[in-house]
């Protein structure tokens, strides 16, 4: 009986402390509401850099049905770090229905969403209120910062957000667990909602409506810190055409955008706001080799010289690269190519078709007017213009794959084209239509990639061409009955340390990452490129790229480097 009365007053004076906590802090300016799905692994870390927060502020925790045992996590945690909350529990799936319920809860001037796995810097809600306090700003954005001191801010980060939210100020460049609102006008503008949108990118959409009352603002030193947690959302991103349309619509159209285009394409696709709440990692061992993510390493260029076709012939043997894209078109094609015949099964064998810079192998008055095919800018030139004379591309293309099937033996594993000419309109419909009847089998390289990762590795502008012109070629391969790559790195300008930028190639890839990759060897005069084909040599023979691979959960299927 003792026991049990001791009990039931620790139980009250613990009630009773955390009601006079959050009644000494119902005048402050600020809530914070933190929904979560199953997040045990990462809510400690949050909460301590909740706790870490300065100046006053409400908390709301809200549980949406974890089955982790979250919940008891999260009221442990705070009751260590004497951090005043609130805990309620949403059993209606979806992050929006969290949202909803944590922003019932809230009667301060400001309230901010954060994310479960994300880390916040002490100043957090200090800069926020700066940004939030400036004439006839409603909304503010946090950038996410990635740098190895988490706490510190990312300035080149920085910069671009600061700079996209200038000039496009309609649009939203911070997601979700980045995001404070003037809460008075939040709730003006329908606040979480779930028969407005129950669908996932709920951050943009709640922008777009409160974007109509004020500006939304950012910051250099407002940033938060996403954990290093595996990434699984591949499926319920929006699609680069989508994004690109969001991009160009008006703030008038925006309207348009979300609820007649953008909500039809996502609920088509079945992504509901509960998708967020996969975790497939949690569950689930580390995948087989059969179902992780695939990285290939192909190496451009084989037969235009002999010194670069024994440069890539030793480094696949090494068990740098995976894949090799032939120039049959080229005079030493039929030399080199008895060097492949060296190499495992593992590394596949490509046509690299070309339509520039080379003497052609069939006749072309039209394109090939003075003996060589023409630069890769005068092709661009001419496929934008739609005057290619398609008669003599499509002759052309199918004497190349005659000639890699005479010397090699056998089709190649995947076609692609030199300096990426098979993306150009009119070009890429000759190439599908001549791969899909040669080489039914064999995958088309393909230059897109989501802007998120492009901008997230060096050179990005050169990348985000490639992928516009790119546009379409997948759905052309499918078309034919053929796959592509999913994403697709590789992009530099020929200079600088190339080990030290490799790394950056291996950053966000999709579940078929491609890598391309100019090795060579040798002093070639014509070679403008050759100093860039010797470093690269040099820096893939020093590089661990199994390691490198694994590091990243890609399964890079090569020859095992001798020991």
């Amino acid at each position: 009986m003792l026991l049990e009365a001791t009990d039931q007053v620790s139980v009250y004076e613990e009630r009773l402390r955390e009601r006079r906590a959050v009644a000494a802090l119902e005048y402050c300016d600020w809530t914070v509401v933190i929904p979560f799905f199953n997040e045990a692994d990462f809510l400690p870390a949050t909460l301590r850099s909740v706790a870490a927060l300065e100046g006053a502020f409400n908390l709301v925790l809200v549980d949406n049905g974890s089955t982790d045992g979250s919940g008891d996590i999260a009221r442990h945690t705070c009751k260590a770090l004497n951090l005043a909350h609130r805990l309620i529990v949403e059993p209606c799936p979806g992050k929006v229905h969290a949202l909803r319920a944590g922003l019932a809860q809230v009667r301060t001037r400001f309230v901010a969403t954060f994310d479960a796995d994300t880390y916040y810097p002490p100043h957090y809600l200090l800069a926020a209120g700066r940004l939030l306090n400036k004439p006839g700003v409603v909304v503010a954005g946090a950038y996410f910062t990635h740098a190895a001191q988490w706490a510190r801010r990312d300035a080149f980060t920085g910069v671009h957000i600061v700079a996209a939210g200038k000039l496009f100020s309609h649009q939203c460049h911070a997601g979700g667990a980045g995001q404070v609102f003037n809460t008075e006008v939040l709730r003006r503008a329908g606040g979480f909602d779930a028969n407005r949108w129950n669908l996932v990118l709920e951050d943009h959409e709640i922008i777009h409506r409160v974007g109509q009352h004020g500006e939304m603002a950012y910051g250099m030193d407002f940033y938060c810190h996403p954990s290093p947690r595996p990434r699984d959302r591949e499926s319920i991103r929006w699609t680069l055409y989508e994004r690109f349309r969001y991009h160009f619509a008006s703030r008038k159209s925006q309207g348009r955008f979300f609820y007649d285009f953008l909500s039809t394409r996502l609920r088509a696709r079945k992504l509901s706001s509960e998708r967020i709440r996969e975790r497939q990692f949690q569950a689930e061992p580390a995948p087989s080799p059969e179902n992780a993510a695939r990285l290939v390493i192909c190496a451009d260029d084989f037969g235009l010289t002999t010194a670069i076709s024994r440069s890539i012939v030793a480094l696949a043997g090494q068990g740098k690269l995976n894949a090799i894209s032939c120039m049959s078109v080229c005079p030493g094609w039929k030399n080199d190519a008895i060097l492949l015949k060296l190499l495992p099964k593992s590394v596949q064998i490509g046509l690299h078709v070309t339509l520039t810079e080379e003497e052609p192998l069939t006749a072309m008055p039209v394109m090939a007017w003075n003996g060589r095919m023409p630069a890769s800018s005068e092709l661009e030139k001419r496929a934008l213009m739609r005057r290619l004379p398609l008669g003599e591309i499509r002759k052309e293309v199918a004497a190349q794959f005659d000639r890699f099937v005479d010397v090699f033996g056998r089709p190649p594993d995947f076609v692609d084209a030199h300096q990426h000419v098979h993306v150009l309109r009119g070009i890429r419909e000759i190439i599908m239509a001549e791969t899909a009847r040669r080489a039914p089998k064999a995958w088309v390289r393909s230059c897109v990639d989501r802007p998120s990762a492009i901008f997230s590795r060096c050179f990005p502008v050169k990348a985000m061409i490639n992928s516009m012109q790119s546009r379409g070629v997948r759905r052309a391969a499918a078309n034919h009955g053929l796959v592509c790559n999913d994403s697709f790195a590789g992009f530099y300008d020929f200079s600088g340390n190339y080990q030290a930028l490799f790394p950056q190639f291996l950053e966000k890839p999709g579940q078929f990452h491609l890598v391309m990759c100019h090795p060579g060897g040798g002093h070639h005069k014509a070679d403008v490129i050759a100093r860039a084909r010797r470093d690269e040599a040099a820096a893939l023979r020093r590089m661990p790229i199994h390691e490198m691979a694994a590091a990243r959960g890609l399964h890079f299927e090569a020859a095992m480097p001798m020991s």
